[in-house]
């Protein structure tokens, strides 16, 4: 599965960090705006750290109640790093004047000598100005003691600058999804460290670190969420709940559990016609892929 990249400003991506403050003081036009340059640098100089988002697990994490969840319990796993979305149809979308826009990727990050601490987003959702660059959107929360991580959220103001009108709950959607990935803490069954293409099935058959450190020798510090979650018709759909951890039980994570089959026992007794009017109950039901009618 293809999924599509983060593009960062090229103009400082090769800067050092005397240069980067010279380039934001002539490029930049807000506090945000700065603190937004600054988390990409540092980004790139992690060699750009990213997570690949497979569609299945995204209903998932729009379904987490952020209600009870304190804003200041939670950030993200890395100080940067990129979501990256599939380059096929998933449910994080939003149509505008009849066209649709599929979230493309999202930089993420805990904003820099921001007080309160902030957390801050970038997102790319196929908008392009009239000279066909991509066109981001940076929108932040507050981490502020005592208020509910939806309470926060529900304060990130909508686009008004012109061009595409990105709804209000769209952006709710995205808080929503990053907030939840926050909240995996790193689960295995979950978030599954990515290799170079070469060494993907020598890695899922040994688990060797090795290749891990080979991808980040190579530049490569990637991880998968959600890649082995399958839907499977008739099963109950695997759901993430919410534990609270650590000294009080204050800090909430999230942890997958599993789909199962409902009904087992119905799935045995699968009724079979026939053209003669006699019918059959098979209890147990073998397929032969091979076999022709």
């Amino acid at each position: 599965m293809d999924f599509w990249n983060f593009e960062t400003e090229k103009g400082f991506a090769k800067c050092n960090e005397a240069e980067l403050e010279e380039w934001i003081d002539a490029m930049s036009t807000s506090i945000s705006q700065a603190s937004q340059s600054r988390s990409e640098w540092k980004w790139v100089q992690a060699k750009r750290p990213y997570y690949d988002l497979y569609p299945a697990i995204i209903p998932l994490l729009e379904k987490v109640d952020l209600s009870d969840v304190p804003s200041d319990q939670v950030a993200p796993q890395l100080p940067q790093l990129v979501i990256r979305f599939p380059k096929v149809d998933h449910p994080l979308f939003f149509e505008y004047q009849g066209k649709v826009y599929h979230m493309r990727s999202i930089f993420f990050a805990q904003a820099i000598n921001q007080r309160p601490p902030v957390v801050q987003f970038s997102i790319d959702y196929g908008e392009t100005d009239p000279q066909g660059r991509t066109v981001t959107l940076c929108r932040h929360w507050s981490k502020r003691e005592g208020s509910s991580l939806q309470s926060v959220q529900e304060a990130i103001e909508p686009k008004s600058n012109g061009g595409v009108d990105v709804p209000p709950d769209f952006l709710m959607r995205v808080a929503k999804v990053l907030a939840s990935i926050c909240m995996l803490a790193n689960d295995p069954e979950l978030i599954q460290s990515d290799v170079l293409a070469s060494d993907r099935t020598r890695f899922a058959e040994t688990g060797d670190n090795k290749y891990v450190e080979r991808a980040h020798r190579r530049g490569k510090r990637a991880w998968t969420i959600g890649k082995t979650i399958e839907k499977i018709p008739h099963y109950r759909r695997s759901h993430l709940a919410k534990f609270w951890i650590g000294p009080g039980r204050v800090t909430p994570i999230l942890r997958l559990r599993k789909g199962g089959i409902v009904c087992r026992e119905k799935v045995l007794e699968v009724p079979t016609g026939y053209l003669d009017g006699q019918f059959s109950e098979v209890k147990a039901v073998g397929l032969n892929l091979n076999s022709r009618a």
